[in-house]
């Protein structure tokens, strides 16, 4: 149960009778949790004094992954209003959590002095505010028996390519399986595990794991594609695949499942035996051979083709090339990264670039200035690092120095991979 702690300080004299100009309340999170759970934390400030720029302080918290909630934090009140900033946090491990006090830095009015501030705030020697909360510990309990990880729901869903009642053997039925659960991480839910099968061959895909973007809750996701090639005439059974995890809201262990899916296997067909053609005739062949240089024309077109597609793929290169310096221009972090990608689609079109991890292996051994900028980026986006989201100046910055860095990078000729024949279809779409 969520217990309220109110912090009331910044009182002037008593005999002055005037409100405090900064009030603080601090919202604890639960005394007890399991390892992998998410919980929240809040911060509310009731800002008299007219505070500007908010931000967090960096710090370090080595037992737990720590985030700021943006569908709860209302941080761009008017002086007189409540500053509330929100917290999510995940416990890496059973046991005992001490949390260090988390601080919070602002721009204040120029004639703000150490008597208008509380004992919770203070001025820095760069003239802004830092107003810190207290700190706490809870206590993260180890999952219980069973259970593969701690949430406050999960889902799961499957979808098989082709989606068709009946197979021939020999041909690849491609499933993907996706995890979805609220309130943990990615990193705390369990791998799928398949079962090698006596009439089909099974080839498993790489795992992938995500935070899928959600309002006010941590939304952790993973994803495998397992492909199964039946290897005679009969059925051919997709396994049933679920999942034991432990439910947050009624402490209770539940069971999410993917039912069975059969299929129908034909017989392959088999080719037919080739019958040997007649030799043609001496004439035949004399008449052929006078009009077979017409055929040569084919030549032409194709190399047309490829002049015009050589010239367009140039184009599109350029133009993504332009939006890349354009979305640095902006400071936006995240328009920048999506046109990184699109970019790295356009420049490396055999290596399937999906995301700015495929672009950093690219140029982990080319250029390790741009990858380290990659890095960087991904960390402000999606890790921890997204409390530099509200340090001034934090987002211009960041894009600045990784516009810097492609300008350089892009310049670099790295080869193209070549692409493999295809044998079976995409593990992955």
């Amino acid at each position: 149960m969520v217990r309220f702690f109110a912090f009331l300080f910044g009182m002037l004299p008593v005999a002055a009778l005037a409100a405090p100009r900064l009030e603080m309340r601090f919202i604890a999170p639960p005394d007890t949790l399991y390892a992998g759970q998410e919980a929240f934390f809040d911060i509310k400030l009731l800002d008299g004094i007219g505070l500007t720029n908010v931000g967090i302080i960096p710090a370090e918290w080595p037992e737990v992954e720590l985030f700021l909630n943006f569908g709860r934090t209302k941080a761009d009140g008017k002086a007189g209003e409540v500053k509330t900033f929100s917290f999510s946090f995940v416990p890496k491990k059973a046991g005992r959590v001490d949390f260090a006090p988390l601080c919070l830095s602002a721009d204040a009015p120029s004639m703000i002095s150490m008597r208008d501030l509380p004992d919770f705030a203070a001025v820095t020697p760069d003239g802004r505010v830092k107003i810190c909360a207290p700190s706490f510990s809870f206590d993260a309990k180890p999952l219980p028996a069973g259970a593969a990880f701690a949430a406050a729901g999960a889902e799961m869903f499957d979808g098989i390519v082709p989606n068709v009642p009946e197979i021939k053997a020999g041909s690849p039925v491609k499933r993907s399986l996706v995890l979805t659960a609220k309130g943990t991480l990615p990193a705390y839910l369990p791998d799928f595990t398949v079962k090698e099968m006596p009439d089909a061959r099974i080839y498993k895909g790489k795992t992938e794991r995500t935070v899928i973007n959600a309002a006010e809750t941590l939304v952790a996701a993973v994803r495998q594609t397992v492909v199964f090639v039946p290897q005679r005439a009969g059925t051919l059974v997709l396994p049933e695949t679920g999942v034991v995890w432990a439910d947050t809201r009624t402490g209770q262990i539940r069971e999410t499942k993917i039912p069975a899916r059969t299929l129908k296997v034909l017989p392959a067909e088999t080719a037919p035996e080739s019958v040997p053609e007649p030799p043609e005739k001496p004439e035949a062949v004399e008449k052929r051979g006078e009009t077979d240089w017409p055929e040569t024309l084919w030549i032409i077109p194709v190399v047309i083709a490829a002049f015009v597609f050589a010239r367009l793929a140039g184009r599109r290169r350029r133009r993504a090339r332009a939006e890349v310096l354009c979305a640095g221009k902006t400071g936006d972090p995240a328009v920048l990264a999506a046109a990184l990608i699109r970019w790295g689609k356009e420049r490396f079109a055999s290596r399937n670039i999906r995301n700015l991890s495929g672009l950093r292996d690219v140029y982990a051994e080319a250029d390790d200035g741009f990858a380290r900028a990659l890095d960087n980026l991904q960390d402000h986006l999606y890790a921890t690092g997204r409390f530099a989201k509200h340090f001034p100046d934090a987002a211009e910055n960041l894009a600045r120095e990784v516009t810097a860095a492609f300008e350089r990078a892009e310049r670099i000729k790295i080869k193209q991979k070549r692409k493999a024949v295809k044998r079976l279809p995409d593990l992955y779409p």
